[in-house]
C-alpha cells in the first residue's frame, strides 16, 4: 500500500531533475493550462497560501487516537494448559516421585504435555492434562495418587509455558514470541519486552491481530494522550506488528544544497521540523517567500491526477508559527524555490505532462 503511494513522488522527482537539482534554473516548457502566469480554475491542481484558516480546517479534521473498547475491556481469563507446556509436580515426603531421576535439572523434572493432550505420572498414569487450570489438575493427581499413597501432598506448578504466544514481526529488537503464563501480559509490557527499534520504526500504525481481526493503533498519539496501554491485556495467538518507517517520508527539494527525503516516526511533523531536519541550508538564491508544499489529493491514491500547493510567505509576520502547526502527510513534497506565481507556473508546467510516465508507473508497480 505504502509504495503504491510513494511510486508517483518518485517519478515525479526524477523527470523533474533539471528544475529541481539544479537551484536558479527554470525550463518553462508550453502548457495549455496555464495563461498569462496564472492558474485556471479548472487546472489540476490548486495553489493554496497557507494561511491560519487553512490551518484551523486542518486541525478540525484530524482524527483523535483512541484504544478499541474491546481491547479495553478484555480480561484474561484463568491460566489452562496447553501442549507443549511442561508440568512440575512436587509430592511432599516423596522425593522419589517428584524426580525419579538422578538430576536436580528443571526439564527433566517436569512433564510434558504431549501432543494428544495427556502427561504421563508415576502411579497415576496418563492424565488429561490440556484445557484443565493447574489447580484442577493438582486434584485429578491427588486423588489418583490417593489409591496408592496415604493423604498425599500434591503441589502442581507450570515450569514452562510453550501453548500460548504472542507473535512479534517489524521494527523490534527482539522477534521472539512471548510465552504467556498464569500472570497477565499487557501490550505496554509486550512493547517493553520485545524492544522497539525507536529510529526505525513507525509508531503510528502498530496493528494488534486478534481472531481475524486487525486493530490499527496510533502509539504516538495515544502516549502523548496518556491512554491506558497497560489496560490492553494479551490473549493468546495475538500477533503483533510494528512497520518500519522507510516506506514514510517526505521529501524536500528546490534551492537546497542537497535535495533529500526524510522518515519519521509519529503520527505527524510539521513543515517547520521537515525544513529543519532536512539539513541543507538554503542558498542565497532561494527566497524566504517560496516555500511549497505539494500533496496528492487524487482519489486514487495509487495515481497522480490532482494536488494541492500549499505555499507559505514567510514574509508574513505569523508564518513561523503556520508552519509549526502545518502537519505535513507522507508523500508531500517541500519544494523551495525562487518567488512568483509565474516561476512556478514554469514548475508546475513540467509537473503535469509527467502525469502519464507517473500513472504508467504505478500501473506497473500495481
Amino acid at each position: 500500500m505504502h509504495s503504491k503511494r510513494l511510486l508517483p513522488v518518485a517519478v515525479i522527482a526524477l523527470s523533474l531533475s533539471a528544475c529541481v537539482f539544479a537551484p536558479g534554473q527554470y525550463v518553462s516548457l508550453p502548457n495549455p493550462l496555464f495563461h498569462g502566469g496564472n492558474v485556471p480554475d479548472d487546472a489540476p491542481v490548486q495553489v493554496i497560501p497557507l494561511s491560519a484558516k487553512v490551518i484551523a480546517l486542518q486541525e478540525a479534521d484530524k482524527e483523535e487516537a483512541r484504544i478499541p473498547e474491546e481491547l479495553l475491556s478484555f480480561q484474561p481469563s484463568v491460566y489452562r494448559i496447553g501442549v507443549g507446556d511442561q508440568i512440575l509436580v512436587t509430592i511432599w515426603e516423596h522425593p522419589q516421585l517428584t524426580n525419579p531421576g538422578t538430576t536436580q535439572n528443571l526439564d527433566s523434572a517436569s512433564r510434558l504435555v504431549r501432543e494428544d493432550g495427556t502427561m504421563f505420572y508415576p502411579y497415576a498414569g496418563n492424565i488429561l492434562a490440556a484445557g484443565k487450570t493447574v489447580e484442577e489438575l493438582r486434584t485429578e493427581l491427588t486423588s489418583k495418587l490417593a489409591r496408592f499413597l496415604s493423604s498425599p501432598q500434591v503441589d502442581v506448578s507450570l515450569a514452562r509455558t510453550n501453548s500460548q504466544r504472542v507473535a512479534f514481526s517489524g521494527a523490534f529488537v527482539n522477534k521472539a514470541p512471548i510465552n504467556l503464563t498464569t500472570v497477565p501480559v499487557s501490550l505496554s509490557e509486550a512493547l517493553g519486552r520485545a524492544t522497539v527499534e525507536s529510529e526505525k520504526a513507525d509508531f503510528s500504525n502498530l496493528t494488534l491481530t486478534r481472531d481475524g481481526q486487525v486493530y490499527v493503533l496510533d502509539l504516538d498519539k495515544l502516549t502523548q494522550m496518556g491512554a491506558p496501554l497497560a489496560d490492553v491485556f494479551l490473549k493468546p495467538g495475538d500477533s503483533i506488528h510494528l512497520p518500519y518507517n522507510d516506506q514514510k517520508k517526505i521529501y524536500l527539494m528546490g534551492e537546497l544544497r542537497a535535495p533529500k527525503s526524510l522518515t519519521y516516526r509519529t503520527s505527524s511533523i510539521s513543515l517547520a521540523d521537515a525544513i529543519g531536519q532536512g539539513g541543507s541550508a538554503l542558498q542565497t538564491s532561494a527566497k524566504s517567500s517560496a516555500v511549497y508544499v505539494i500533496r496528492n489529493t487524487s482519489a486514487d491514491p495509487a495515481i497522480v491526477t490532482q494536488a494541492s500547493v500549499y505555499q507559505l510567505d514567510l514574509n508574513d509576520p505569523l508564518a513561523l508559527v503556520m508552519s509549526d502547526r502545518f502537519q505535513l502527510k507522507a508523500g508531500d513534497v517541500v519544494y523551495i524555490g525562487a518567488p512568483g506565481i509565474v516561476r512556478w507556473n514554469r514548475f508546475i508546467s513540467q509537473l503535469f505532462p509527467s502525469l502519464g510516465l507517473v500513472n504508467t508507473a504505478t500501473n506497473i508497480n500495481n
